[in-house]
């Protein structure tokens, strides 16, 4: 297989994997042979190309919109076999899991902040129809987060074009989908493009740039700079957690 022919959509496939079961679901179709292609939005691409396609050549029977486990096919030893090298693949080399950091805390610096949103972003649909634009929601500023109890939920988030205006999540969707920052949801990769700057007295505003790569329907590439702007809240229940208060189209961070 050529792995520079080889293409995964996340935008079109979701796959969950456990010791003896597949789920996924598919938009419009399921691709023949695809395990690798729906293995790889949970894990890092390129970077593990080699065994991604090792796997998706291998014949793996599927069922769209339903579970495939070891007792529903022929294959279901090689589904198991399957399971256990991603598995292994997945702890040998420390990959994350989608879900994992997910919630913003104080333990999180804003380069970390910047990186969780936008690998939930690159597989928008894991596990989840906006799941990753839902992350991006949680780690905006929240109206009035100063003077939210403990435990109440987010029912409004600030716009990420900088402006003092906050959006419910639907309107966020929306936000996000149809403008300037519709490359960054379902984006073939990304990657950092500068380091983290603080600004303004007491170190509690920062921002950072990342390099979103797309795929357009021919196949040609296209690269899209955005910097993120982060604040660290002082107050509140959120206090020492940094949240997003704005995202830029072009690298302003060492401006």
């Amino acid at each position: 297989m050529d792995v520079s022919r080889a293409r995964f959509n996340s935008k079109n496939m979701q796959i969950v994997a456990s010791h003896h079961m597949y789920s996924w679901s598919a938009s419009k179709h399921i691709c023949r042979s695809a395990t690798a292609f729906l293995l790889s939005s949970t894990l890092k691409w390129p970077r593990n190309a080699r065994l991604l396609c090792q796997i998706a050549s291998r014949p793996l029977q599927v069922r769209a919109w339903g579970l495939l486990s070891s007792d529903d096919t022929p294959g279901g030893n090689e589904g198991d076999h399957l399971v256990a090298e991603f598995m292994h693949h997945v702890i040998s080399t420390h990959q994350s899991w989608p879900l994992e950091g997910r919630t913003p805390t104080p333990l999180m610096p804003p380069h970390t902040v910047v990186k969780v949103q936008m690998d939930a972003l690159m597989r928008n649909d894991w596990p989840e129809e906006n799941s990753g634009i839902r992350t991006a929601f949680l780690f905006s500023k929240p109206n009035k987060v100063e003077e939210m109890r403990v435990g109440q939920a987010v029912t409004a988030a600030r716009t990420w074009r900088a402006t003092e205006s906050y959006l419910s999540f639907e309107q966020f969707v929306t936000h996000i989908r149809e403008s300037q920052y519709a490359p960054m949801v379902y984006c073939l990769d990304w990657e950092v493009a500068s380091t983290v700057f603080f600004h303004g007295l007491g170190d509690w505003r920062a921002v950072q740039a990342v390099k979103v790569t797309t795929e357009n329907a021919d196949g040609s590439r296209k690269e899209y700079t955005y910097t993120f702007c982060l604040e660290k809240i002082l107050r509140g229940p959120y206090k020492n957690i940094w949240m997003v208060v704005g995202v830029k189209l072009g690298d302003y961070a060492s401006v």
